[in-house]
């Protein structure tokens, strides 16, 4: 808990919603890469006169290189805070305290 006792601070302070922000977008992310190549290779199989490389190549290959950024960024993210001390004591706030955040 805070210094004033009031949890919520405290989850800010540690940055919790935008890590779950920022690993949602990530999901998101590579579950797009996924359908455009899903949607990739069906076009192909309809027809077989378009270049599936060149398709991935455009239409794949930016949002993977983003991906890709992405995820050295969070990598880089948690590897400078896994030596910190967790700042206070959050994960032993009461679930009756989390309700008083969402208010």
């Amino acid at each position: 808990m805070d210094e004033d006792g009031n949890p919520c601070r405290e989850f800010e302070k540690m940055k919790w919603e935008q890590d779950l922000k920022d690993a949602q977008s990530f999901v998101d992310k590579i579950s797009n890469a996924f359908h455009i190549c899903n949607d990739i290779t069906a076009r192909c199989k309809q027809n077989p006169s378009l270049d599936i490389v060149v398709l991935k190549n455009r239409e794949l290959r930016p949002l993977i290189e983003e991906i890709c950024a992405d995820a050295r960024r969070i990598y880089a993210d948690i590897t400078t805070k896994k030596d910190e001390e967790p700042k206070g004591n959050a994960l032993k706030v009461k679930s009756s305290n989390w309700l008083y955040c969402k208010q």
